[in-house]
C-alpha cells in the first residue's frame, strides 16, 4: 500500500489529518500540495478512494510533475478499480521517476487488470529487474499467471515471493491459492 506518511512515529491519523489540513490551507503552493497529498494518502489507507482521488487531483493541480502524487492518484484509482485512469497516472509517475520499481509494479498491475496482461507482465518484469527481491512484484507476477491459467509459473513466482516474505499474509494467501488450483504436471 502507498502510505508514505506511516513513518511519522506514533502520530495518530487524526493528528496527521489536522496537520495536513493546516498545510493544505497555507499560502505556499508546495505546502498546500503536500497537505492535500497527505490527506489523499490517509484516505487511501482508510479505503476511501473517491475522497483520495479528489485530494490528489487538487495536489497535482499545484504540482503536476510530482511523481509521488501521480503514484498515489494511480493507487487510489486502482482501489476504485478504474484501471485505465490508474494506468495513466502510474505511467506518468514512472515517466517522472523511471527507476522506481514500486511505480512500475503498480503500473504493471493496472495494465493486467485493464485487460493488457502481456503489457502488464512486461512492466512487472521491468520492475523485477530493478528490485529482484521484492515479494510484491513476484506476487503480482504470480497472480497475473493465475489469471491466465499458467499455474506452474504462478506457483513458481508465489513460492519465490513466499521465500522472501514468509510471514506476509498477502503473499501466503496467494501461495494457498496456487496450491489449490490445477495440480502441477506429474502431481
Amino acid at each position: 500500500m502507498a502510505e508514505p506518511y506511516r513513518g511519522r512515529g506514533n502520530e495518530s491519523k487524526d493528528s496527521l489529518r489536522r496537520r495536513f489540513r493546516a498545510m493544505a490551507a497555507e499560502a505556499d503552493a508546495q505546502h498546500r500540495a503536500h497537505g492535500l497529498a497527505g490527506l489523499g494518502d490517509l484516505a487511501i489507507t482508510e479505503g476511501k478512494p473517491t475522497q483520495a482521488i479528489s485530494y490528489l487531483q487538487r495536489a497535482l493541480n499545484l504540482t503536476p510533475a510530482e511523481p509521488q502524487y501521480q503514484y498515489l492518484l494511480g493507487f487510489a484509482y486502482t482501489q476504485a478499480q478504474r484501471w485505465h485512469k490508474a494506468a495513466a497516472s502510474l505511467a506518468m509517475a514512472a515517466q517522472l521517476d523511471p527507476g522506481n520499481a514500486e511505480y512500475l509494479r503498480c503500473l504493471g498491475w493496472a495494465f493486467c487488470n485493464s485487460g493488457q496482461v502481456e503489457r502488464g507482465r512486461g512492466v512487472l518484469l521491468a520492475a523485477h529487474e530493478i528490485e529482484p527481491r521484492n515479494p510484491y512484484i513476484l506476487a503480482d507476477l504470480a497472480a497475473s499467471h493465475l489469471d491466465t491459467a499458467e499455474y506452474d509459473l504462478a506457483r513458481r513466482y508465489a513460492a519465490e515471493a513466499s521465500s522472501l516474505a514468509p510471514g506476509d499474509p498477502l503473499v501466503q494467501s496467494l501461495v494457498a491459492v496456487t496450491e489449490r488450483v490445477e495440480p502441477a504436471a506429474g502431481g
